[in-house]
């Protein structure tokens, strides 16, 4: 991971920000980059209050940029945090200097997102054990939260919508696949009874969550939160292409569907068929399936020429296996 040093003004522009509203002297130091994107960067720093040390997460809007989402990122995360998600406590959020580029500012949280290393190394061995049940009632908590307090990410939308949505995505990226196309018939043909809507985090799975030796620490990346139906988490989860190999274990490589489903209902979720999981595990096996023909699509079309890009792109093969098999089972 490439790591710079943050420049003065955004130090001092933090430092002015925190100072304001925690109503005393703050000094940020040690800013340093730890990714960016085209919309968003995300730094690491320490702030200093009266020589107490806190380590913290920065993550703001590049300048140019809307300022909504981080400023819609931190609401959010207030919400979840009060519900009792595993996730950082935002501590700060606004405009962080003289260009008011949006910000926030939240707790460090130690712990490991590889999934190679959660699967494998002996360190997360004991958390190995808890993760379905930990992910099952942080779902939970995700969907108990009141739809109506989340109507800043959008509009609701009807399951037949979603994969109408995602049938024109992919006839946008030129699929020509006979799996794709019945799957989308498939999806169409079985819908699931409506639930109630919910919060929906939209990209729960391994890769996503922090893990220390003890457990499910953070429920990270928020970007793709909606309002829909609650079981859309619950099936991306176990989508084939989250188990890193551990394909004898549905739910996320640590264990199976069953699991997910008691520890969701034990958490307060919402009853949940074995038929509704399938159909929305379906539509997130599709999704992947689009998202492969997105990035491969990047690197034929020379606009960043990838081998990582062209790899994703050999996965849609794996893609159109998955949705064979899921949509033959009884």
């Amino acid at each position: 991971m490439s790591v710079r040093t943050a420049p003065l003004d955004l130090a001092a522009g933090l430092s002015r920000a925190l100072s304001e509203q925690w109503g005393r002297t703050i000094t940020v130091e040690d800013a340093r980059r730890l990714s960016g994107g085209a919309s968003m960067e995300t730094w690491a720093a320490v702030a200093v209050d009266d020589g107490e040390r806190i380590p913290v997460i920065l993550r703001r809007d590049r300048p140019g940029h809307p300022q909504s989402s981080r400023l819609d990122e931190a609401r959010l995360l207030q919400l979840v945090h009060a519900a009792g998600v595993p996730v950082p406590r935002v501590l700060a959020q606004g405009p962080a200097d003289d260009n008011g580029t949006a910000y926030l500012v939240m707790e460090f949280h130690e712990g490991e997102t590889i999934p190679r290393k959660i699967l494998r190394d002996a360190t997360y061995e004991k958390a190995r054990g808890h993760l379905v049940q930990q992910v099952g009632t942080a779902l939970a908590a995700v969907h108990s939260i009141d739809v109506e307090a989340v109507a800043f990410l959008g509009p609701l939308r009807e399951p037949a919508e979603q994969v109408r949505e995602l049938a024109a995505v992919l006839e946008l990226l030129g699929s020509c696949s006979p799996a794709l196309e019945l799957s989308v018939r498939w999806l169409l043909a079985n819908l699931p009874p409506a639930q109630a809507p919910t919060l929906v985090h939209g990209d729960v799975r391994n890769g996503n969550l922090m893990v220390d030796a003890a457990g499910l620490r953070s429920v990270l990346d928020w970007e793709l939160a909606h309002r829909g139906q609650p079981v859309e988490d619950l099936g991306w989860f176990c989508v084939r292409a989250w188990r890193f190999g551990e394909d004898h274990k549905p739910a996320g490589g640590f264990g199976s569907r069953e699991e997910l489903l008691a520890a969701y209902a034990a958490g307060g979720g919402q009853p949940v068929s074995a038929q509704a999981l399938r159909f929305w595990e379906v539509f997130g096996t599709l999704k992947w399936g689009a998202t492969c023909l997105h990035q491969v699509g990047i690197h034929l079309r020379g606009d960043a020429r990838s081998v990582e890009l062209a790899a994703i792109g050999r996965r849609l093969a794996e893609v159109e296996y998955d949705l064979v098999l899921l949509m033959e089972q009884g």
